[in-house]
C-alpha cells in the first residue's frame, strides 16, 4: 500500500575555515505531491521543496561521489545531497549496501541478490533462488563478502561478491544488519535486542535490550555509535547507542509513524584509491568484481541507463552539492577513472548527516 508521508530527518555538523555549525534538518514528503520539504527543525518555515516522485524504503550514500541512493521498492533513485542531479535506475530493490571504493551497489529483491556498477550502471543478478526470501544486506568491503538475511530460513548467510561460496553464518531471526570492518564484527537486531557475532558467526554478544515492546528494524554504524530504528508497528524511535560506553540516547520518537531506514554519512568525501578494478576497469570488457584473492570479469545481465529527472527547487537550497565532472571521450589511463567515468575525491566542508525515511501509519492500515 502506498505510504502517505515520508520524512527524512538530517542531523548535521558543518566545519570549515573558522566555521562551526550544528543543526537538525527535517524533510517531509507527500507522495501525492511528490515533494520533499527540507528545513531546520528549529525553524520549519525556512523550507526548501525538492521533487522525489516516490516514497523511500531504503537509503545508501556513496561517500566517494557524494550521492544518495534511494530505494522505493520498484526503482532506485540517485541524487546529490541537495536533491539535484536526480536520476532513476529501473531496478527492483528492497535493501541496498555500497562498496564505495569499487563503485558497486549490492541490492536485494525478494529471492534475488544483484550488483550494479555505479560507473556505467551495468547490473548482474548474482544469486537467484526461489527458496529464499532476502531481507537486509551488508557488505564486508575488506574481505569482499556479502552478508544477508534469509527470512525464509531464519538465518544470516554470506557469499563472495560474485555469488560463490555461499554459507550460513548464524541461524537467527534477524532484522537490521551492519558490519564493523575495523573490528570484524557483524551486528544485527533480534526482536528488541542488539546482538553481534564475529564474521564467522562465533562469539555471540548482546549489547542492548529494549523492553518496551519495540523491536529493532534498521541499523547504521558510524564512528563507534550505532543508530537504531525501533518500532512496535505503530510508533517508532530513532536511538543512538554508544557501544563501548553502553549508553543509549533517544533522538526522535514518533507516534503513528513507521521509520524505514537510517544512513549516517560525512560529506568530506573519500579519495578513490587505485585497486585491481579501477585501473583500466580491471582490463574487463564490461564488469569487474573484486574477490578475496584478486578479481573476476563478468558479463552483465544488462545496463540500466540512468534517466535524468527534472528537479524543481522552490526556494534556495543551502546544502552542499557536488557536480560530477564531464569525462573525456577517450578512456583516461589515470587513477580514479573507469571507462572514462571519473569519481570525485575531495571536499573542504565536513558534514555529518543522519537521514531517516518514515512512513505514516495511515498508509499501512
Amino acid at each position: 500500500m502506498e505510504p502517505s508521508m515520508l520524512y527524512l530527518l538530517t542531523l548535521f555538523i558543518i566545519t570549515g575555515q573558522n566555521v562551526v555549525h550544528s543543526e537538525i534538518m527535517i524533510a517531509i514528503a507527500e507522495p501525492g505531491r511528490a515533494d520533499i520539504r527540507t528545513a531546520p527543525l528549529s525553524n520549519v518555515s525556512l523550507a526548501t521543496y525538492i521533487e522525489i516522485d516516490d516514497a523511500v524504503t531504503s537509503i545508501e550514500f556513496d561517500n566517494v561521489d557524494g550521492r544518495f541512493y534511494l530505494g522505493t521498492g520498484i526503482n532506485i533513485f540517485s541524487t546529490g545531497i541537495n536533491g539535484k542531479e536526480k536520476t532513476e535506475h529501473k531496478l527492483e530493490v528492497t535493501s541496498m549496501s555500497i562498496d564505495n571504493q569499487y563503485g558497486l551497489l549490492f541490492y536485494t529483491s525478494n529471492n534475488n541478490i544483484g550488483v550494479m556498477s555505479l560507473y556505467e550502471h551495468f547490473h548482474k543478478i548474482i544469486i537467484n533462488d526461489s527458496d529464499i526470501k532476502v531481507g537486509e544486506i551488508a557488505v564486508d568491503t575488506d574481505n569482499k563478502h556479502i552478508y544477508w538475511i534469509n527470512k525464509a530460513d531464519n538465518a544470516i548467510e554470506r557469499n563472495v561478491y560474485n555469488g560463490s561460496s555461499r554459507e550460513i553464518v548464524v541461524e537467527t531471526k534477524a532484522k537490521g544488519l551492519v558490519i564493523d570492518t575495523k573490528e570484524d564484527i557483524l551486528y544485527y537486531g533480534m526482536d528488541g535486542m542488539l546482538k553481534s557475532v564475529n564474521l564467522n558467526g562465533k562469539d555471540e554478544k548482546i549489547y542492548y535490550n529494549n523492553t518496551d515492546g519495540q523491536t529493532i528494524s534498521s541499523l547504521q554504524l558510524y564512528d563507534g555509535i550505532m543508530y537504531m530504528i525501533l518500532t512496535d508497528g505503530t510508533n517508532s524511535t530513532l536511538m543512538s547507542y554508544d557501544i563501548k560506553a553502553n549508553v543509549s540516547t533517544v533522538l526522535v520518537q514518533e507516534t503513528a509513524q513507521i521509520f524505514s531506514d537510517v544512513v549516517v554519512y560525512n560529506t568530506v568525501l573519500q579519495d578513490l584509491v587505485d585497486n585491481e578494478c579501477t585501473v583500466n576497469y580491471g582490463d574487463c570488457n564490461y564488469f569487474c568484481l573484486p574477490l578475496p584473492n584478486g578479481k573476476t570479469c563478468i558479463t552483465p545481465d544488462g545496463q540500466v541507463d540512468p534517466i535524468d529527472i527534472e528537479i524543481v527547487t522552490l526556494k534556495p537550497d543551502p546544502t552542499i552539492t557536488r557536480k560530477p565532472e564531464i569525462p573525456p571521450t577517450e578512456k583516461p589511463q589515470t587513477q580514479n577513472s573507469i571507462n572514462g567515468c571519473v569519481r570525485q575525491t575531495s571536499e573542504k566542508l565536513s558534514v555529518i548527516f543522519i537521514s531517516i525515511s518514515i512512513y505514516a501509519l495511515a498508509s499501512i492500515l
